[in-house]
């Protein structure tokens, strides 16, 4: 059986009436462990995958990307908003750059069903950067890499 099949107490007692107790035991056998464990504990660091979420990214021009993270209804607005920020930090060290800033973000959710299960979705726009740009707010690729990988356990 998977090695993560505890449950963490911080599951929503909402979410564990809505899964079942069996589906905890028939989900490992169709979506394999890591789906059941993502549901328990939120949506990993990964691209978009529609039972799990992720992140996704749009090029909009060399040095501009849209990058969109989904979660789970485990999934909190910060690690949306974290995982959002670490994905465009590790496309800015991709691209060549050191620094990015963000030039638009819209945080929202959806409802699944007719139950009030919010999951979480961040979109940003982000410029990459080689310098430090004055008045704006600009972030080091390596400073939120490796806060974030460290938050969330990221390899």
């Amino acid at each position: 059986m998977c090695s993560k099949m505890a449950i963490p107490l911080h599951v929503p007692q909402q979410a564990l009436k809505a899964m079942g107790i069996a589906a905890l035991v028939v989900l490992p056998l169709f979506f394999g462990c890591e789906t059941v464990h993502s549901l328990a504990v939120g949506t990993p660091y990964e691209p978009y995958n529609a039972l799990r979420g992720g992140y996704s990214e749009t090029a909009l021009a060399t040095d501009v990307v849209r990058v969109v993270f989904r979660g789970n209804s485990s999934t909190s607005k910060e690690r949306a908003q974290d995982l959002a920020l670490l994905r465009a930090a590790d496309l800015s060290r991709q691209a060549g750059f050191k620094f990015f800033t963000v030039l638009y973000e819209e945080n929202g959710g959806a409802v699944a069903g007719d139950q009030e299960i919010v999951t979480p979705k961040c979109e940003i726009r982000v410029q990459f950067l080689n310098e430090k740009a004055p008045g704006a707010v600009v972030f080091d690729d390596a400073f939120i890499s490796a806060t974030m990988r460290k938050k969330y356990e990221v390899p």
